[in-house]
C-alpha cells in the first residue's frame, strides 16, 4: 500500500492546485468573465454527477487498479490538452473540463480499495494517513502553483501538469506492487 499512497500524494500534488488555476486560466488566459467561469465550473461538476452515476451502474473493472489509472489517465491528458488550446479555444477547454469531471469519481476508487483491503480495526488509521497525505500535498502544490505559472504561462503550467499526470496514471497500472493491491479480490 505504500507506493499507492505515494503515488495518491504525488498526484494530489499536482491535481489540486489545478482548480485554483481554472479561474484565472478562464480570467486571464481565455480573457473571459464571471459567467463563464460559472460555466466551466458547473460543467466539471455536471461531469462528476454523470460519472457518479455511470460507476454506481456498472462498477469498477475486476482490478480498480486499472479504473483508477485509466481515470487517473483521462484527467491527466485532458489537463494536458487544456494547456495546449490557443485563446480562442475556450468551448473546447470547457468541454475538456466536463470530461475531468467525468473521470474524476473513476480515480476516486482507490478509496474503496483501501475500505475493502484495511482491517476494519485499522482502516480508520490508515484512511487518516492517506488523507493526511494528500492534504499535506495542498500547501505544496499551491506554492509550486502560485509561483510557476506566472513565469511559465497558464496554459504551459496545465500542459506540464497533464504531462506529469499521465506519467503518474501509467505508474499506477505500471508498478507491479501498486497494480498487485487489488487483485483477487
Amino acid at each position: 500500500f505504500t507506493w499507492l499512497v505515494v503515488m495518491i500524494a504525488a498526484y494530489s500534488l499536482i491535481l489540486i492546485p489545478m482548480g485554483s488555476l481554472l479561474p484565472l486560466m478562464i480570467f486571464a488566459y481565455f480573457e473571459k468573465g464571471a459567467w463563464e467561469a460559472g460555466m466551466v465550473e458547473s460543467v466539471w461538476a455536471a461531469g462528476m454527477v454523470v460519472g457518479s452515476f455511470v460507476l454506481g451502474m456498472t462498477g469498477a473493472t475486476k482490478n480498480r487498479i486499472y479504473t483508477l489509472s485509466a481515470a487517473a489517465l483521462v484527467i491527466g491528458a485532458t489537463t494536458l490538452c487544456a494547456g495546449l488550446l490557443s485563446k480562442d479555444g475556450f468551448i473546447l477547454f470547457a468541454v475538456l473540463t466536463a470530461a475531468m469531471g467525468l473521470a474524476t469519481p473513476f480515480y476516486n476508487v482507490y478509496i474503496a480499495i483501501f475500505q475493502s483491503r484495511i482491517a476494519p480495526e485499522y482502516l480508520g488509521r490508515v484512511m487518516s494517513i492517506i488523507n493526511s497525505s494528500a492534504v499535506l500535498a495542498t500547501p505544496l502544490g499551491l506554492a509550486i502553483a502560485g509561483v510557476t505559472p506566472d513565469t511559465v504561462g497558464r496554459h504551459k503550467w496545465f500542459a506540464i501538469s497533464g504531462i506529469l499526470m499521465c506519467v503518474i496514471a501509467l505508474l499506477f497500472a505500471g508498478v507491479l506492487s501498486v497494480r498487485n493491491t487489488d487483485s483477487g479480490r
